[in-house]
């Protein structure tokens, strides 16, 4: 089937494409500002959003501060205040997992170094303060003991010696041996004299030796008297004092031999409970330990002073603060429920936790036992716990 439409030519065709030249081809003036609209529409979506979110977080704090101010005592100041606590001190604040520990928890060590003979305690056992528990071998403390207390002795004795001064009757002894020196003295002088007179007869011999005779008399006497002088006036009083330091050094290094002695039977320092013994009878025990040795003897702690150890996050410390009444529940006796409160809050965080370690008190009764290191539950209620009666 042929086409019977008449065929025109290319260039006519073209020409039938293109438009009037009476259109007009200006851009209108809406067209112009369309992109400003658009732009300043989208400015103002932007600033609206940043005042919304702007209010939102500064209304809160804002709120918050008066509702702490509102619930501040006469006397108090907001800053006092950890957080907002809610207004029943029977609300649950918050609730933590934690760790029965003992408050006093001590390692047994001996102030001396040796090899136990005797062992008294056992894993378990009670023991009270002051009760013998260990027993070092004494031989080498008893032996040192006994040798200081001879040398004190030794020390004292001088002391009281040169204190007391001599006796009478060596003084009387010196005296007269002096007068008989001074006797002496008298007959040299009396016949060195006669010598002298006696000139002309005397041959040069007899004056010589009568002289040397005088000479002696007078030294014999002069120091029998010097020693009379001193016996009489007793010892000096440096050397007393030197003696009674000497003394009172040695009386000391005799008390440090005595105690070291009698820290040979080591005693509880605390009454408690045995938790582990770190030494056997024949083990050797030193205060300062090299690697092959043990310091100590056992573990000891007071099983009736008890607290929970609990890692509070640092976005709930806001709930926590001292005297706050708790409740505590013991993993191993699900139906117990112990009173607490909370009693230290270590001033320091954990870094890796995030978190700050709280100590609970437990209010323990005479018939429960708790064993530390087990797990409990512990509700914080807003209230103090004195306020709940």
């Amino acid at each position: 089937m042929s086409d019977k439409s008449p065929s025109l030519p290319l260039a006519e065709r073209v020409r039938k494409l293109k438009l009037p030249e009476d259109v007009d081809r200006t851009p209108s003036r809406w067209q112009n500002r369309l992109p400003w609209l658009l732009w300043l529409l989208t400015l103002a979506g932007c600033l609206l959003l940043l005042w919304r979110s702007w209010r939102d977080s500064s209304v809160p704090t804002s709120a918050t501060a008066i509702r702490t101010e509102s619930r501040a005592e006469p006397g108090q100041t907001s800053a006092s205040q950890p957080g907002p606590a809610p207004a029943d001190p029977n609300t649950v604040v918050l609730e933590a997992l934690g760790y029965v520990v003992p408050v006093r928890k001590v390692q047994v060590s001996p102030k001396v170094g040796g090899q136990i003979i005797r062992l008294y305690i056992e894993e378990g056992q009670r023991v009270r303060e002051g009760e013998l528990i260990a027993e070092i071998d004494p031989t080498k403390y008893l032996h040192e003991r006994n040798r200081r207390y001879a040398l004190w002795q030794q020390a004292k004795a001088r002391y009281e010696l040169l204190k007391a001064g001599n006796r009478p009757e060596e003084i009387r002894r010196a005296e007269a041996a002096w007068q008989e020196a001074q006797a002496a003295l008298r007959q040299a002088e009396n016949d060195w004299k006669r010598t002298r007179l006696a000139s002309r007869a005397a041959t040069p011999e007899e004056l010589e030796r009568t002289e040397s005779a005088l000479q002696q008399a007078r030294q014999r006497e002069r120091a029998l008297f010097e020693q009379y002088q001193l016996l009489r006036l007793g010892f000096r009083d440096e050397e007393i004092r030197q003696a009674e330091a000497e003394m009172l050094a040695l009386e000391a290094a005799y008390r440090d031999a005595e105690y070291d002695l009698e820290n040979t039977r080591v005693r509880s320092p605390i009454s408690g409970v045995v938790l582990s013994k770190r030494a056997d009878v024949g083990d050797m025990v030193l205060p300062n330990v090299p690697s092959n040795l043990s310091a100590s003897i056992c573990d000891l702690a007071d099983l009736r002073n008890l607290e929970v150890d609990v890692d509070i996050s640092e976005r709930d410390l806001r709930h926590i603060r001292r005297r706050q009444r708790c409740e505590i529940r013991p993993d191993a006796f699900p139906q117990l429920v112990l009173p607490g409160k909370v009693t230290r809050i270590m001033p320091q965080a954990n870094r890796s936790k995030a978190s700050v370690s709280v100590r609970v008190g437990i209010l323990l009764p005479e018939d429960v036992e708790l064993l530390p290191d087990t797990r409990a539950r512990v509700r914080f209620f807003a209230g103090l716990a004195d306020d709940a009666k």
